[in-house]
């Protein structure tokens, strides 16, 4: 099996809906992206004087030759949400040789997600 049919799947979400008593809904899922590699790309605990303690979580995302991800965009990796950086997605496939057309780079893209929290 090779890296083009493994991988895991990524999801990626619409906008936010609230139900009739107001209450937040799930986001609906708009795209199952397969064949995903996923890596972590960063961890780091944000504390100080003057602003929110926290965590952010960044994970580095390989997909398929082809796959558009716009910064902002909202996807579900391993569960949970996180956000594409901007100015982190880049597609190398694009203005390849035709005669390297066999060979279709995957397009990377850097999500990251952040969680305040008051005891760090």
């Amino acid at each position: 099996m090779t890296i083009h049919q493994s991988g895991e799947s990524v999801y990626k979400l619409g906008v936010a809906q609230r139900d009739e008593f107001d209450m937040l809904q799930d986001r609906p899922v708009i795209e199952e992206i397969r064949h995903c590699v996923v890596s972590p790309a960063g961890d780091q605990v944000v504390n100080g004087d003057g602003y929110m303690h926290g965590d952010v979580t960044k994970y580095q995302i390989l997909a398929p030759a082809g796959t558009v991800f716009r910064d902002g965009d909202v996807v579900r990796v391993r569960g949970e949400e996180f956000t594409v950086d901007a100015i982190k997605s880049f597609d190398y496939s694009i203005g390849r040789r035709p005669m390297l057309a066999r060979h279709r780079p995957k397009v990377t893209v850097t999500v990251s997600r952040g969680e305040v929290s008051d005891g760090l």
